[in-house]
């Protein structure tokens, strides 16, 4: 049972720093001052207080390795996204379709403003006639 109620306890805690970053803390201060609000409150009161500087270690490094995380997931998400609009507009211009027409299709398919089918375009169809 002492196991369950510590389990419980480290829920009402992180609920706590939850609290705070909903309210638009930083994530530093939303850690300090639930850790302050739980010793007041007699939550996990004695480990947070022999371990303060720990816990605030351990949210801060866990919270900047999931953003980390998450940052390369979309950057390999964008990085496939580019591989494949410069994969069509490849095949489009040795097909020899018109310039103005690669655009129109990236922002069909790909969703794009034309500013950046026509980035992407240019760049490709460049590449492309030089080859």
């Amino acid at each position: 049972m002492e196991h369950c109620h510590k389990l419980k306890e480290y829920a009402q805690f992180v609920g706590e720093v939850r609290k705070r970053l909903d309210r638009g803390a930083r994530l530093e201060e939303a850690a300090d001052e639930a850790v302050t609000h739980c010793i007041k409150e007699g939550i996990l009161a004695e480990f947070l207080i022999a371990h303060r500087a720990e816990v605030n270690e351990v949210i801060l490094t866990e919270y900047d390795e999931q953003f980390h995380i998450a940052s390369e997931k979309e950057l390999s998400r964008l990085e496939g996204l580019e591989q494949g609009i410069k994969a069509l507009i490849e095949a489009y211009a040795e097909l020899g379709i018109p310039r103005n027409k690669i655009v129109e299709k990236l922002e069909e398919k790909f969703s794009l403003s034309k500013e950046a089918s026509e980035e992407h375009g240019e760049c490709k169809i460049k590449c492309v006639s030089y080859r």
